[in-house]
């Protein structure tokens, strides 16, 4: 089978480009279960001596395709040559990423022209942030369109699968798949050492995210200070970037906790980061919206249980009192973080159970539901009937 996935937006504040881990992973796998994938993504090094030919790399099994990129208007990519790419491609069922993406709509329209079956990942599950009017509007003109037209839609989260049910998508159209993690490449346990002198000593909390005022990483100072009432040397390690630097900083410093805050906006490779996992005392989600939840997988892989808050992909992803907590407020933060400090058997059990769980998301699990998805779509005949 040939598998087109068309893969524009980029993002990665924190060094790690989340949407193209999941796209590499996914293809790899696929290659792996004999399929011929490209990805078709944007340019952001285009090659000025490419004599007009698209640059083109392979890896792992699978081709990528980088188109140059025309412009970017909030947070839409526009590139040059989709519809050539796509031909060259010669796709058997092509998947296309993310409902909102103006991309969604160019290339869904080209597959039903053609009469090839396409797919549509998404993660969204509400409305959310700047030009909340905008999405309403797309989501219920194009998004409409685009939810009649696919062939089949891959749900990231149970919540984004009944957000696209909302829209009037039939159930049995919409797949909830969670995304998988290339568990052994993000890993790298063969790397040589590298210097962590940079990390706490101590216990620390870590958050992996944009500092940014939906990631609510001050949820995270708040309760690192109920607990250091009891546990003065615990500490508080968060890796990113974000306009909320200055103002976690204030507050760790108002808290009298300037020393137990560390906030690594430098970008930290996965090789690095996999380590800086594995010594976590445990990984803490507050956001207040999380589409899917990478660092959840990640941190899983290391063996570090999780404490999200409610809702969204977090709820699907974490088993409460298994592999970690979901939490309400600040009070619930502390009170478990303190409680698996004092009872060492309880979180070496999350610990365990935590690993454990990774399993079923490694790509190598969950690539052939996808596989299964597109494998429908083909059998089916004709668009929609999946």
């Amino acid at each position: 089978m040939k598998v087109t996935i068309v893969q524009i937006h980029l993002c990665g504040s924190t060094g790690t480009d989340y949407y193209h881990v999941q796209a590499f992973g996914l293809a790899r796998r696929l290659s792996e279960l004999g399929c011929e994938v490209t990805i078709l993504t944007a340019d952001r090094n285009p090659d000025q001596n490419n004599n007009g030919r698209l640059r083109e790399k392979h890896q792992d099994g699978y081709k990528i395709v980088y188109l140059p990129v025309r412009s970017e208007v909030y947070h839409q990519t526009f590139v040059n040559g989709l519809e050539e790419a796509l031909e060259q491609s010669k796709p058997d069922v092509v998947q296309v990423a993310e409902l909102v993406e103006l991309t969604t709509l160019k290339t869904v329209r080209w597959c039903r022209k053609r009469g090839i079956p396409s797919v549509i990942w998404h993660g969204a599950y509400a409305f959310f942030g700047k030009g909340v009017l905008a999405q309403k509007v797309y989501l219920n003109t194009a998004g409409r369109y685009l939810c009649r037209s696919a062939s089949a839609l891959i749900a990231k989260t149970t919540s984004a699968k009944s957000f696209l049910e909302h829209l009037g998508v039939r159930p049995e159209k919409v797949h909830a798949i969670p995304v998988g993690l290339d568990t052994e490449a993000f890993l790298c346990r063969h790397k040589e050492p590298v210097n962590l002198s940079w990390i706490p000593s101590q216990p620390f909390i870590m958050n992996v995210g944009q500092m940014v005022p939906r990631k609510n990483q001050a949820h995270l100072v708040q309760a690192l200070r109920q607990v250091c009432d009891m546990h003065p040397e615990f500490n508080l390690l968060i890796i990113g970037s974000g306009v909320e630097a200055q103002n976690l900083r204030s507050l760790a410093k108002s808290f009298g906790l300037a020393e137990n805050v560390t906030l690594q906006t430098e970008r930290v490779p996965n090789s690095v980061l996999a380590q800086v996992y594995d010594k976590a005392f445990i990984t803490a989600m507050p956001s207040e919206y999380e589409i899917f939840g990478m660092t959840i997988l990640e941190s899983f892989a290391c063996g570090t249980p999780v404490i999200g808050r409610c809702g969204g992909g977090m709820s699907d992803l974490i088993e409460d009192g298994i592999t970690g907590y979901l939490y309400e407020d600040v009070d619930d933060i502390s009170r478990r973080i303190i409680r698996l400090y004092e009872d060492r058997e309880v979180y070496l059990s999350l610990r365990k159970t935590a690993q454990e769980a990774s399993a079923k998301y490694d790509w190598k699990a969950v690539a052939p539901r996808f596989l299964a998805v597109y494998s429908s779509c083909l059998s089916a005949g004709k668009r929609g009937q999946v």
